[in-house]
C-alpha cells in the first residue's frame, strides 16, 4: 500500500511543482508581483499611521500608479525592478523600522540614537528581517533570471499595461489633490 503511493505524491508534487514554476516564469504574473512588492510599505504604513482614509488611499494608488508607469516603460520587467532597487531598499528600510518602533520615523532620530539604544533595538529585528528577506530576496532572484533569460513582455501587455497606469496616475494626484 505504501510503496504504491510514494510514486503518486512524486508525481503529484512534481506536476505542483512545474505549475508553479511556470507561473514564475510568466512575465506578466512576475509583472504584477513585483508591483505588489514594491507598494507594501505603503500598504503597511497605512496601518501604522494615523491618517484619514482619504490619505491612505493617496499613499498606495499615487505611488503604485507610478510605479506601474515605470514598470511598464520596458519589456523586461526584471530589468526595471532592478532600476526601482533604490525604492526596494528604502522600502525594506522602512518595514523593519515600523516593525521596531510601530509608527514611521524621522531619520533624524534615526541617525540620532545612541549606540546602546540602537543595539538594544537591534535585538528585536529577527522577524522583520526574515519578513524582508522572504520577501525582497526572491522577487530579486526573479528579476535577475527575467534580465538574464531576456524574457520580455508582449507589445500588447505593454500597451495595456501603459494606458492603465496612465489613469491610475490620474486618480492618484486626484486622490492627492483630496487628501489636501
Amino acid at each position: 500500500g505504501l510503496a504504491n503511493t510514494r510514486p503518486d505524491l512524486y508525481l503529484i508534487s512534481m506536476k505542483l511543482f512545474r505549475k508553479i514554476q511556470k507561473w514564475f516564469e510568466n512575465q506578466e504574473n512576475l509583472y504584477y508581483l513585483f508591483l505588489i512588492i514594491l507598494i507594501v510599505p505603503n500598504i503597511v504604513l497605512c496601518f501604522t499611521e494615523p491618517m484619514p482614509l482619504v490619505a491612505k488611499v493617496c499613499n498606495v494608488l499615487l505611488p503604485f500608479s507610478i510605479y506601474h508607469m515605470i514598470m511598464s516603460w520596458s519589456g523586461n520587467c526584471g530589468k526595471t525592478f532592478w532600476i526601482l532597487f533604490p525604492f526596494l531598499f528604502f522600502g525594506a528600510f522602512q518595514i523593519v523600522l515600523l516593525y521596531l518602533f510601530g509608527q514611521s520615523v524621522m531619520f533624524l532620530n534615526l541617525v540620532t540614537t545612541n549606540p546602546g539604544e540602537a543595539l538594544e533595538l537591534l535585538d528585536n529585528l529577527i522577524p522583520a528581517i526574515i519578513i524582508v528577506v522572504l520577501l525582497y530576496i526572491p522577487a530579486l532572484v526573479l528579476a535577475a533570471v527575467a534580465v538574464s533569460k531576456k524574457r520580455r513582455l508582449s507589445e500588447t501587455f505593454v500597451r495595456r499595461e501603459r494606458k492603465r497606469a496612465r489613469i491610475m496616475v490620474i486618480a492618484g494626484i486626484l486622490s492627492l489633490v483630496a487628501a489636501y
